[in-house]
């Protein structure tokens, strides 16, 4: 029989706001045994991350808590902070989502995982710096001296994310916690990170809460899945029977919300209950995306990318030039009016970097962006404002992206104020108005911040700005990798049903081959900075031409079975 190691009664957390208290978790109660991996998944707002910051007592102070949390016999809801500082790390530890927020930027990577070495295990210097290259190479970073001296900027994503996971297990902790480690990593990467996790966790016979909104990515690697929603367990259970047989309509939902990669739907579910005769709405008429497709391609391509390349300096810790990397090598495309092209790669392909390019955002070192005939890099002042008007850009972290100090109101009106579009500011509201009802929220936003909004309502908002001045292009860069499958398909779909109103053209950019397959006309895609296949989407999907492709739809796959 399994040894019970954590156990959950009764949580209920609460926040202290202005409006009163706002309730996270109620009445949640769950068990974790020895050597069990746990999956919890959820929408966002479900509770679970602050679930797994109140196992470690990392609550902020205005967090109100009652109920019970037993490690092992260890009472963690009576534990004092002095004895915390003793489980954090060493017998609980933590992996959080956004690596590059977690590590340090003005230490190497090396030096942070030098220090939790040493912490934990208790070891002088030298023999922490052999531990912390043993552990490097445990994790797949080669060589991992390069890395031990990198900074968390020089790393790609999926690279970071391992570094967080060495730190993680250094201690050798009877349970792991791992927060979303792969939402925003492409699908080899996520394989390869799922199953260092199964893996580690075989070998130290460690337990692991998984938390993740993807159910398919769970059912790779957990025992049980726990299911998550306003901050209640809605269900619970063996992960293949709970996958194959749910008991309840909102785990029903959540697997209903993935996008498919074996066909190209017109709509994706957004969680509502589907009969036989909705159904036929979410699929293409017979010959209606072949039309679609010949329509697209009969025109003269918009936009012309000519072998653009951009380099980097990459810097010593003391300033001097050490060597040159390239983000975007000899990169060429075309675009049509009305079409999507989807740019697939890996986490450091140049994805972004490309982005910008093309937005007009980062001068490339050679090559030439052209919009219809004008060459981006080489325009006038005056030029370049008609432009920016023609090419606007939606950024993976919409929060970010938004000013904090300004309300929803100012921000849609303000690029029309710098573009003199509409009369004047009542005409300017009415705009506003009527994109925040397209983009399905009410006018009632307008006053408000872009704090006091979830991450899908930001993101509306981005979209809703980017569309303010009529764009004849749009590109859309990583818009969904936080998101979870319910508010993803929200998302694209109303990416589409915009496209359609305003019949603008989109590069869309992702390393979820899902979502890729769903919005594009034509794939492309990008290895180590250049662009090394491109295809029709069906072509793609059916035929893919490099390794490197079929690598990525082998991993995609593994997570779709």
């Amino acid at each position: 029989m399994s040894e019970k190691l954590l156990e959950v009664r009764q949580l209920c957390i609460s926040f202290q706001s202005a409006k009163g208290l706002v309730p996270i978790t109620t009445n949640l109660s769950f068990s974790i045994n020895k050597g069990e991996i746990v999956g919890l998944a959820g929408e966002s707002g479900a509770g679970k991350s602050v679930t797994a910051l109140a196992l470690l007592r990392l609550l902020p102070f205005k967090a109100l808590t009652s109920g019970e949390i037993f490690f092992g016999n260890l009472a963690i809801h009576q534990s004092d902070e002095k004895l915390m500082q003793q489980i954090r790390g060493k017998r609980i530890s933590l992996i959080l989502q956004e690596s590059l927020n977690v590590l340090n930027p003005v230490f190497t990577c090396g030096e942070q995982l030098l220090e939790i070495v040493m912490q934990h295990q208790k070891v002088k210097r030298k023999e922490a710096y052999n531990r912390s290259i043993e552990l490097l190479n445990k994790t797949g970073l080669q060589p991992a001296e390069h890395v031990f001296k990198s900074y968390p900027h020089q790393l790609s994503g999926g690279q970071r994310q391992r570094v967080l996971i060495a730190i993680a297990i250094c201690g050798y902790p009877e349970l792991l916690i791992a927060d979303e480690p792969t939402s925003a990593l492409d699908s080899s990467v996520q394989r390869s990170i799922i199953q260092l996790l199964q893996m580690l966790c075989a070998e130290r016979k460690m337990a692991m809460i998984l938390i993740s909104h993807n159910l398919h990515l769970l059912s790779c690697i957990a025992d049980r899945l726990v299911i998550m929603h306003k901050g209640k367990m809605v269900e619970s259970g063996n992960v293949k029977e709970l996958l194959t047989h749910p008991g309840h309509s909102y785990t029903k939902k959540l697997l209903a919300c993935n996008p498919p990669l074996t066909i190209r739907l017109r709509r994706l579910n957004e969680g509502e209950e589907v009969s036989s005769g909705t159904a036929k709405d979410h699929y293409f008429k017979l010959g209606e995306l072949e039309a679609r497709t010949e329509k697209i391609y009969q025109t003269q391509p918009f936009l012309q990318v000519r072998s653009v390349s951009k380099n980097y300096a990459v810097r010593s810790r003391f300033g001097q030039q050490k060597r040159l990397s390239e983000a975007v090598r000899n990169v060429s495309f075309e675009m049509y009016p009305g079409e999507t092209l989807g740019i697939i790669g890996e986490s450091g392909s140049g994805k972004s970097t490309l982005a910008q390019i093309v937005a007009g955002l980062i001068k490339p070192d050679s090559g030439e962006v052209l919009l219809n005939g004008n060459n981006l890099h080489k325009l006038t002042r005056k030029e370049d404002k008609g432009i920016r008007q023609r090419i606007q850009i939606i950024f993976q972290d919409s929060y970010s992206s938004l000013n904090p100090y300004t309300t929803v109101g100012y921000l849609l009106m303000e690029p029309m104020k710098v573009h003199k579009l509409y009369k004047n500011h009542k005409y300017q509201k009415e705009k506003a108005v009527a994109l925040l009802e397209q983009v399905g929220l009410t006018a009632d936003y307008l006053v408000r911040f872009p704090h006091e909004l979830s991450g899908g309502q930001q993101q509306r908002i981005a979209i809703a700005r980017a569309l303010t001045v009529n764009p004849e292009f749009i590109i859309c860069d990583e818009i969904v990798s936080f998101q979870d499958v319910c508010l993803q398909s929200q998302i694209l779909n109303l990416i589409n049903q915009l496209k359609n109103s305003y019949g603008f053209s989109c590069l869309f950019i992702s390393h979820d081959l899902s979502v890729i397959r769903f919005m594009s006309d034509r794939v492309g895609v990008i290895h180590q900075g250049e662009i090394i296949e491109t295809a029709l989407s069906d072509r793609f999907f059916k035929y893919p031409e490099t390794e490197i492709a079929r690598s990525m739809l082998s991993s995609a796959e593994y997570f779709m079975n």
